[in-house]
């Protein structure tokens, strides 16, 4: 690995699905998600969502996902955290476990192109009509930081998100905060770092109420006191 650190455009040339799947991901109403090729977050959702919008920045995570959702052999395998999820924290049977992935997969509708610095993210099929207005929950997991690199772009990327919000609707955040760059592979990834403070500040003046939040260390941290974040925001 070199010293190099890349941003979001290299992501096209530069990320490697498998590479950060095998890293970092090697163990244990409606909806749309902006992720990365990773869909464990949307296992505790499906039961709830009437349909689910996967929306990803590059090809190969967007095909990294289709592998998955259409039993690809090649596709990651995600059984672990589908047992995690349905059997110890629900508490449910081993048969439930292979329903829940079934669910999912059905669930899961369309996988479109999005860019957080596109005025509207996420690339709609032609026939559709804004989509303003028309989710329960948007969802992002360990993205915007690597697509943004000041206060002002992310206060923008999560204002965009709240237009897809119904009133009342609610943001699911999940991140990381306290660092400044990630390794995939043998690259070295921009990540924007973000506090605690300056995250609720910017919620509360895009929009959101009731804001709940919740941090614990980061295990895969590469920098001193790194954390994960989980938050939960309510449209105003």
């Amino acid at each position: 690995m070199d010293d190099l650190l890349r941003f979001s455009h290299d992501y096209h040339d530069k990320f490697e699905p498998n590479a950060y799947l095998s890293n970092y991901y090697n163990g244990t109403g409606d909806q749309v998600d902006l992720s990365r090729p990773a869909i464990y977050d949307l296992i505790s959702a499906a039961p709830y969502a009437e349909e689910i919008i996967f929306a990803e920045y590059t090809e190969k995570n967007r095909q990294a996902v289709e592998a998955w959702q259409h039993k690809s052999p090649d596709s990651h395998d995600w059984l672990p955290y589908f047992k995690f999820v349905v059997q110890r924290l629900e508490g449910k049977e081993s048969e439930d476990v292979f329903i829940r992935e079934a669910e999912l997969r059905k669930k899961i509708s369309h996988i479109l192109p999005c860019d957080i610095g596109w005025e509207d993210p996420v690339r709609w099929p032609t026939a559709w009509d804004s989509q303003q207005g028309s989710f329960d929950v948007v969802t992002t997991s360990l993205c915007l930081e690597v697509a943004v690199k000041s206060e002002q772009e992310y206060s923008n990327a999560i204002a965009k998100m709240r237009k897809y919000l119904k009133p009342g609707g609610y943001l699911a955040m999940h991140s990381a905060l306290g660092e400044n760059f990630y390794t995939s592979g043998k690259e070295k990834f921009h990540f924007f770092q973000v506090s605690q403070k300056l995250l609720q500040e910017i919620l509360h003046k895009e929009g959101f109420g009731e804001v709940y939040m919740t941090s614990q260390a980061d295990p895969t941290s590469e920098e001193p006191g790194g954390e994960l974040y989980f938050v939960s925001a309510k449209v105003q």
